[in-house]
């Protein structure tokens, strides 16, 4: 027990010196900014002028949590590249106690929880990844934050049956509508998991309806401009994911768009593995998610996780 201790300890001081060093290195790592970065600027330097939006429609959309925390970042402390990327550095630095959080939410049982959060937090303290995203000034990293923090409340609330928590999981969820487009994919995640509730749990899943009632009420009330903006601009809701979707553009061959969407599948898992991302604004180039000493851990969790399961 005091080894474990002792490990976490020293996790969040390099924890604590990481996120210093983000938060003193950002404005002069990478040199300059990045044009998503500078649209985010240049929008939050004009809120005002701009009749302060609930979505930015240029740069292929954007949702608009991250630009107004920008505005509130060059108010105090002056335009400059680190006030601009300062919200994501601090962004960066709260995300550890979140995943922390999680964690103990999904193993509140767990006889070894430390054992399972000691190398899962210090995957994300370690990850190329996330630390280079996370000297720019985009929404994918208010993204991570809040729907890291969703999941945990919304665990918590069903473990506990809080409806209390529930609402704090629907106020986490519909903060993160206005981060990041992938949020309006999160359906696609709860829906498989309501169904195996209704088939496996069904009188739990029924007792606890207002629990999920508070969850996603709460959630389409914080949503309720965007959703009400959305309605009114159908085409800014699909734009992003229409430019992007492997499957179904006008006039391809539907034998055609099934190679490009297995192709596209093959090279995400080996994004994971064998090869990643070579854009230097994402990855160290070519560098997979998983490097050789995460690699283990990943498959071993996985069996362990799939042995424990069918028992």
């Amino acid at each position: 027990m005091m080894k474990r201790r002792g490990a976490f300890v020293a996790l969040g001081i390099f924890w604590l010196i990481l996120w210093i060093f983000h938060l003193i290195s950002v404005g002069n790592i990478p040199a300059g900014l990045h044009h998503d970065e500078a649209f985010n600027a240049v929008d939050a330097l004009h809120l005002h002028e701009m009749g302060w939006p609930v979505f930015f429609p240029n740069n292929a959309g954007r949702e608009p949590l991250l630009i107004y925390l920008i505005a509130a970042s060059i108010r105090l402390f002056g335009p400059s590249v680190w006030s601009v990327r300062l919200p994501v550095a601090i962004v960066w630095g709260l995300t550890m106690p979140a995943f922390l959080w999680l964690i103990r939410e999904l193993f509140p049982d767990s006889e070894d929880l430390n054992g399972i959060a000691l190398p899962a937090i210090l995957l994300l303290l370690t990850s190329p990844w996330y630390a280079i995203i996370s000297h720019f000034a985009v929404r994918a990293n208010l993204f991570v934050l809040l729907e890291i923090l969703f999941f945990a409340a919304l665990w918590r609330s069903w473990r506990l049956n809080s409806v209390r928590w529930g609402i704090m999981s629907g106020i986490f969820w519909g903060l993160s509508f206005y981060t990041y487009l992938a949020n309006r994919f999160i359906p696609l995640i709860l829906l498989p998991m309501l169904t195996w509730l209704w088939l496996r749990r069904r009188n739990e899943l029924k007792r606890r309806w207002p629990l999920l009632l508070a969850v996603a009420g709460t959630a389409l009330l914080v949503m309720a401009p965007l959703l009400f903006y959305f309605a009114s601009h159908p085409a800014h809701f699909f734009l992003r994911a229409s430019q992007v979707i492997v499957v179904g553009p006008k006039g391809r061959e539907e034998a055609g768009a099934s190679v490009d969407l297995l192709e596209n599948l093959r090279l995400i898992a080996g994004m994971f593995f064998t090869a990643g991302d070579t854009n230097p604004r994402h990855n160290l180039p070519g560098r997979p998610v998983f490097g050789w000493w995460v690699l283990p851990l990943f498959a071993s969790g996985l069996v362990v996780s799939l042995l424990e399961r069918r028992s």
